[in-house]
């Protein structure tokens, strides 16, 4: 569900203000096909915006790895985890899941 998400929406853009500040951080996420399965690298570029003019801060990239529901629910199973509830949660960049679950006796 995340990898459909950032191969339709290439720029994602987050704000938030801080002190009469505006400041931005515009990701770009890339499926990885050098790697294992579900590899993403993530650059982001963040920014202020000052007078309508852009002003970089600072760049950063990452490789992350993306987990299936399914991943995390046999991977607490395997390590002796009963799950309570499974939230479907909107965010505000991409919708995800909250799993709740406790360590069995």
């Amino acid at each position: 569900r995340f990898i459909p998400f950032i191969t339709e929406n290439v720029l994602i853009t987050h704000e938030a203000v801080y002190e009469n500040v505006n400041y931005k951080r515009d990701s770009h996420w890339d499926v990885n096909n050098s790697l294992e399965n579900f590899m993403l690298d993530w650059s982001a570029e963040y920014y202020t915006v000052v007078n309508g003019k852009k002003e970089i801060i600072e760049n950063d990239f990452s490789t992350v790895r993306v987990f299936t529901l399914n991943e995390i629910e046999l991977f607490l199973y395997l390590n002796n985890f009963e799950i309570l509830k499974t939230i479907d949660r909107k965010t505000y960049a991409y919708d995800t899941y909250v799993i709740v679950a406790k360590k069995k006796p």
